[in-house]
């Protein structure tokens, strides 16, 4: 039961609300689409159990002739089955219980995209807000490696804090970068 979620691409320019992610998901996950087509055949199925069957009528006539008589015969029949009595009820039950199942597994289909999609478009959000942190981070520890240069070249740190702030600079860097993979 495991559903196609499509990867919405979400660009600067052009975001898309939460809904409108989910709508998108629901067009176009092939999931929903072939419940929605189940659905109508059991819809169709429930509305052809509900009818009456049809009664068959028949008429003949036949005209006999012989030398001294003339006379005619026809003979009319209807017929309609009578187990549709006991039969019928019971199949419209089976039938819209069916369309009853079939649109419930729907709406868990439509539960569970929505549910992922509101995964997927939180953790995005989330790691688009941690991105921007960590830049904002990455701007602030770059300029503080200037100065930290400055500092060492005038003699007020050492070599060591000089390397220990690099080397927290590059950590950062590299969050950075893992990040940004993963908001992709």
């Amino acid at each position: 039961m495991l559903s196609v979620i499509l990867a919405i691409p979400v660009n600067a320019q052009n975001r898309i609300t939460l809904d409108e992610a989910i709508n998108m998901a629901y067009q176009n996950n092939l999931d929903i689409q072939k419940q929605l087509a189940i659905i109508k055949n059991a819809k169709t199925d429930f509305d052809e159990s509900a009818r009456l069957p049809n009664p068959s009528f028949s008429y003949s006539r036949e005209d006999l002739k012989s030398n001294l008589l003339n006379y005619n015969e026809w003979s009319a029949s209807g017929s309609l089955p009578i187990n549709f009595l006991w039969e019928r009820w019971s199949n419209i039950d089976s039938k819209e219980k069916s369309l009853e199942a079939q649109k419930l597994y729907h709406e868990n289909l439509k539960w569970n995209t929505a549910y992922q999609v509101r995964e997927y478009y939180y953790s995005l959000h989330s790691y688009a807000e941690l991105s921007q942190s960590l830049e904002n981070a990455l701007v602030r520890l770059t300029n503080l490696s200037v100065s930290a240069n400055h500092r060492l070249i005038e003699g007020d740190i050492s070599e060591y804090e000089l390397q220990r702030i690099l080397v927290e600079l590059n950590k950062l860097k590299a969050t950075a970068s893992e990040i940004d993979l993963k908001k992709t």
